[in-house]
């Protein structure tokens, strides 16, 4: 069968419908003359940082003493270009983005105070170039706290056998490696690049660590999935963390959501695949679902059907089965599911299939993290708290909170005073 020609002549029309919205939704598109930091060279400069603090390790083979200086100082000089122009274009939009709160009457985001000096393009320049000189000043005193994490991971794996093993393939290592480095650029008050960055660890290792949060030395994250370190978190020396682990917050505040939260590109690729899924599209659908699951730690059906304002914060270990129904203004925190309880077989033991297997989730409910909700037949009703860890096999009424009892906790040894060596 060939295609319709006719058919093509409706792309013009829906060309200039597709630009309409853009007038009309102007908060996910970003037309302006000046351009906003680049997530590709954001990432080039985090890999170049790495080769700088793991020389030997990454890109860069057969490095000794006699060429380490030359590919070190290319290294240096390629990230003074790149970070000067990057954390320029950062300080620019932080200044426009406050002039728009202001003119909405929301409430503004925090502007450094040199910012508001600015107002030619060579301001923005020359204060990026500061702030990167002074970033770039802070390497060496990088590497030296560096080498107590690698040093805290060999010591705290019995499964280590070497550090070269622990630079190599642990997750861990990565992960912290490159909070330390959106730290620094964070103390800097340098706006959305460090969140960039940590988001991009996140979807590369499972840890989801907040530029924000202060961690002493010899910090070790064993395994990494599912770790979530929040804003103001503050951790002392010779901390082991596991999988799993949650440091958070009851909220957190919406900022820099289109270039760096995962659940928004994992909502973004479920409601495309869910248009095609709807077209009884083949194969297409669930190939995006899966390539969306790869790069954020979150798996939804692309049969789900999904309200508006929808949102998953952190977003690691969510998993969202094909006939969930889900409604306006939900929220879902990490590892929560919502699964199918069994699966009904037919006389011959075969599955049946097309049948509601999974949760309803009515309007504006929250589900915090590690929650499980199963079934065709369980519906959490409107306006509904589910919390922590809880497992849910049965419905409940709207305006319900559902939390697990508060556990008993028994603790071994008493110190005589507080300790800054902690085991979470």
């Amino acid at each position: 069968m060939a295609t319709d020609i006719r058919l093509k002549e409706q792309l013009p029309q829906l060309t200039k419908r597709i630009v309409e919205t853009y007038r009309d939704v102007p908060t996910i598109n970003y037309l302006g003359h000046c351009p906003l930091p680049n997530y590709e060279s954001i990432i080039a400069a985090c890999e170049d940082l790495k080769e700088i603090l793991y020389p030997g390790y990454r890109r860069r083979e057969n490095l000794h003493l006699g060429n380490v200086t030359y590919h070190v100082g290319d290294l240096v000089d390629g990230l003074h270009d790149k970070l000067t122009t990057q954390i320029g274009r950062a300080l620019r939009h932080s200044l426009a983005a406050q002039k728009t709160a202001v003119e909405q009457g929301v409430e503004p985001p925090t502007v450094p105070d040199a910012v508001q000096h600015c107002t030619e393009e060579a301001d923005f320049e020359a204060l990026g170039q500061a702030k990167a000189v002074e970033f770039l000043e802070r390497i060496p005193d990088l590497r030296r706290v560096l080498a107590t994490d690698v040093q805290a991971a060999y010591d705290g794996d019995p499964a280590a056998l070497t550090y070269a093993e622990v630079q190599l393939a642990y997750p861990g290592l990565l992960a912290i490696a490159s909070h330390r480095i959106a730290h620094e650029l964070y103390e800097r008050n340098v706006p959305v690049i460090p969140r960039v960055m940590s988001e991009w660890t996140h979807a590369q290792t499972g840890a989801d660590i907040h530029p924000g949060a202060r961690i002493g030395q010899s910090f070790f994250i064993d395994h990494a999935t599912g770790v979530v370190i929040g804003e103001t978190t503050r951790i002392g020396h010779r901390v082991k963390l596991y999988q799993g682990v949650t440091l958070g917050a009851r909220s957190f505040p919406l900022d820099e959501v289109i270039f760096c939260y995962p659940g928004l590109e994992a909502v973004t690729i479920h409601r495309l695949a869910h248009l095609l899924h709807r077209l009884e599209v083949p194969l297409i659908p669930r190939m995006m679902a899966e390539w969306a699951h790869s790069r954020t730690g979150i798996d939804i059906h692309p049969g789900a059907a999904i309200g508006d304002h929808f949102f998953i914060d952190h977003g690691t270990g969510v998993v969202i089965g094909e006939t969930c129904e889900i409604g306006s203004r939900v929220k879902l925190y990490q590892g929560v599911t919502l699964g199918a309880l069994s699966f009904q077989t037919d006389a011959d033991g075969h599955l049946v299939r097309g049948t509601k297997r999974h949760p309803t989730i009515g309007d504006r409910v929250v589900v915090y993290a590690n929650a499980t909700i199963l079934g065709g037949t369980t519906v959490i009703g409107h306006d509904s708290v589910i919390g922590s860890n809880v497992w849910l096999t049965r419905s409940v009424e709207p305006r319900t909170t559902v939390v697990l009892e508060r556990p008993r906790l028994r603790m071994r040894g008493e110190a005589p005073e507080p300790s800054n060596d902690w085991q979470i």
